[in-house]
């Protein structure tokens, strides 16, 4: 399966997976844009127009929902204001003056999509909608989201607030490493206190893939006139959690079925490395051991096709000679995976066992142990 060339070397580098565009085509897919995207590693599996700049509507929400987990405490009591209540558009009807808690916002803005709940986080979270804007511009900066940019917290039409498909696929696959986001998004159904009033609100997820689809956790449905359907779907199978992203769908549901199909039928997790598997073997300088396997520090698993699996490199640096004693997990070297010419995921080479220095002592004990076995 793989070729293998090793190599001596005192340099190395560590580097990240890097994401693979693919190139195939599904048939009658009628989004404006679309993306797939495999959430461990981010290697785009399948995409179309993925770079245009446009409106996503309320999938806005998931960057909105990410923002607030990772910066707010889920018990915390918010407080509505006048601006978050009556906020134009989707809602779970906030009114002035009520308490709830920001996880119970959390879950009224992404199952029942609440405009009004978005603005509520936002004050809470930013202090303001502009304030909580700017993180949310931030963070999709950090994670390399470069074409995106939020006016508002909740999609609702507005000059200059657009994403890409291929963007809208990091900020979703990035969420679903949160473990609350996705239990969140993977809710179909909860209650939540409708603070003065007789009965709670009762909310069903809008999102009609998690009923449909085999495997399906999430994410975000979404819909204005400016921005038609759009969809951010996700499915976990055998080990592969998958993200699809569809902007200006009119078919969304079965677009992102066929999305999803198609990775799910063309790809598979592959352990291109096991954890401890031995790459090599490297000199020991005065240890009472000559040589040391080098290891693999931790699994090596990708997203391949099976034919990508076949064109798989390993580049095996050590390096020249290591001066004992050597502890358990000292760095021996790297090991690079290659796929058509890019560096697409690394680890470092260890020691697993140690290996003492010959000391004075070590010698004499040997002289000594000699002159026993001469005088019995």
């Amino acid at each position: 399966m793989k070729k293998q060339r090793i190599f001596l070397a005192a340099l190395l580098v560590i580097s990240a997976a890097l994401p693979i565009s693919a190139g195939a085509e599904i048939e009658g897919v009628h989004a404006t844009a679309c993306s797939l995207i495999d959430v461990d590693s981010l290697k785009v599996l399948y995409r179309e127009n993925e770079d245009k700049q446009l409106p996503m509507a309320s999938t806005t929400k998931i960057m909105t929902a990410l923002v607030a987990i990772e910066n707010g405490n889920l018990l915390d009591e918010v407080t509505i204001t006048s601006e978050s209540a009556g906020t134009e558009g989707s809602s779970i009807y906030l009114e002035v003056g009520e308490t709830l808690t920001l996880e119970e916002l959390l879950y009224g803005l992404m199952l029942h999509s609440g405009n009004d709940a978005a603005v509520a986080i936002a004050i809470h979270i930013g202090g303001s909608v502009s304030g909580f804007c700017d993180m949310m511009n931030q963070k999709a900066k950090e994670i390399g989201a470069d074409n995106t940019n939020f006016v508002n917290p909740n999609g609702l039409p507005a000059n200059g607030h657009h994403t890409t498909a291929n963007d809208l696929a990091i900020i979703a696959a990035t969420a679903m490493r949160n473990e609350q986001f996705r239990k969140i998004v993977g809710t179909t159904e909860i209650t939540i206190p409708h603070d003065g009033r007789d009965w709670d609100r009762s909310l069903s997820n809008k999102n009609k893939l998690l009923y449909s689809y085999d495997g399906a956790n999430g994410i975000k449905t979404g819909y204005t006139k400016a921005a038609g359907r759009c969809l951010v779907g996700s499915a976990l199978r055998n080990g592969m959690q998958l993200v699809s992203v569809v902007l200006g769908c009119s078919d969304m549901y079965n677009d992102t079925a066929a999305i999803l199909d198609y990775g799910f039928n063309n790809y598979a997790r592959h352990t291109v490395i096991a954890k401890n598997s031995v790459l090599g073997e490297i000199n020991v300088k005065n240890g009472i051991d000559d040589a040391l396997e080098a290891r693999a520090k931790s699994d090596i698993v990708l997203t391949l096709t099976e034919e990508e699996s076949q064109r798989i490199e390993l580049v095996v640096k050590l390096l020249a000679v290591i001066e004992a004693p050597v502890g358990v997990g000292d760095y021996l070297g790297t090991v690079e995976v290659w796929l058509d010419g890019v560096m697409v995921a690394s680890d470092e080479l260890i020691a697993t066992v140690p290996v003492k220095e010959k000391t004075f002592l070590y010698y004499l004990d040997i002289i000594f142990g000699n002159w026993l076995n001469k005088t019995a």
